[in-house]
């Protein structure tokens, strides 16, 4: 009988590369939006600078929250792969 072909490890870098382009536009367009708000929140409330500091500050822990829950769900995922297919460098492990 012969064995079963030995698959290569999948290659996750593309799809780790997306995840973080992902986090990095949502944590620069969180401040934006957050700058935004907070500028019309002023200009509405006659409030300036005060509103615009605030919301750029909810939109800064936002964007931190959200890139802190990426490195949580990447080191988890990271942890349950099987040793033998985590190649540092994205090649298949040496034989």
């Amino acid at each position: 009988m012969s064995r079963p072909p030995v698959r290569p490890p999948l290659r996750l870098a593309p799809i780790k590369m997306g995840r973080t382009a992902e986090a990095a536009w949502e944590a620069a367009l969180s401040v934006v939006v957050g700058a935004v708000i907070g500028y019309f929140a002023d200009k509405w409330a006659g409030t300036a600078p005060w509103l615009m500091v605030v919301f750029v500050v909810l939109g800064t822990a936002a964007a931190f929250r959200r890139l802190i829950r990426l490195a949580q769900v990447t080191l988890e995922a990271e942890q349950k792969r099987p040793p033998e297919s985590r190649g540092g460098n994205g090649s298949a492990p040496p034989q």
